[in-house]
């Protein structure tokens, strides 16, 4: 599955607005720390796994 540049600002944005860093973030949305960071950083943007995906955009929804 692919994340859009879009939907990347917007992780990084809200992980801004909460203040917390890219290791917390991992931990708040249940993946590895070395996953988040190449999703942040675009480095696998176009080969997500769903359920990694779904995680993502839950923890978006519950932190807005």
């Amino acid at each position: 599955m692919q994340i859009t540049k879009i939907q990347i600002q917007a992780l990084n944005r809200k992980r801004g607005e909460l203040n917390i860093s890219k290791k917390e973030m991992a931990k708040q949305v249940g993946v590895s720390e070395l996953t988040m960071l190449n999703i942040l950083n675009g480095a696998v943007s176009d080969r997500v796994r769903r359920p990694t995906v779904t995680k993502l955009f839950d923890w978006l929804s519950v932190n807005s």
